[in-house]
């Protein structure tokens, strides 16, 4: 997997998926908030409590308005209070698995302005790697392997 440094606004990136995370507290804000139209789907969902921060809850759209990506993955973090690069590791590994099992094989991981650390992307790109491996790469038999992820950026 290439992992790659992304420094374009998120809405301009082209790849098959946007990933971005939202606390309990507020989910549409940071980042998120500035996504445009997309973000106003988003909104409409957590008004509706279908979009909730909850930890490890994922929000999937398809082709999201004002967004180059095909994809947007949202996945819940949790309390803001809580959260550490332990938890960040975890959110990228997820977010990889979960596209991987959907043919996804490029991934932009939108990082928040007050994560957007060293530290930060050191966990974010553990996590991917994390995310992608293959326990049964050597087993005989059927597998239902997607294939190895192409690329990713944060």
């Amino acid at each position: 997997m290439n992992i790659t440094l992304e420094t374009r606004s998120p809405a301009q990136v082209e790849t098959q998926a946007l990933v971005g995370y939202v606390f309990d507290e507020d989910p549409v804000s940071g980042r998120v908030a500035e996504l445009g139209p997309a973000s106003d789907v988003l909104r409409r969902l957590a008004k509706n409590d279908e979009l909730t921060g909850k930890s490890l809850e994922i929000t999937y759209i398809h082709a999201p308005q004002g967004l180059a990506a095909e994809r947007l993955l949202i996945i819940g973090a949790g309390k803001k209070g809580k959260f550490d690069n332990a938890q960040l590791r975890k959110l990228a590994s997820v977010a990889l698995r979960h596209l991987k099992a959907r043919g996804v094989k490029r991934l932009v991981f939108l990082a928040r302005e007050d994560g957007a650390t060293a530290d930060a992307a050191q966990a974010v790109t553990e996590g991917l790697v994390l995310g992608d491996f293959e326990g049964d790469k050597y087993k005989t038999g059927d597998k239902k392997n997607s294939g190895a992820f192409e690329s990713a950026a944060l």
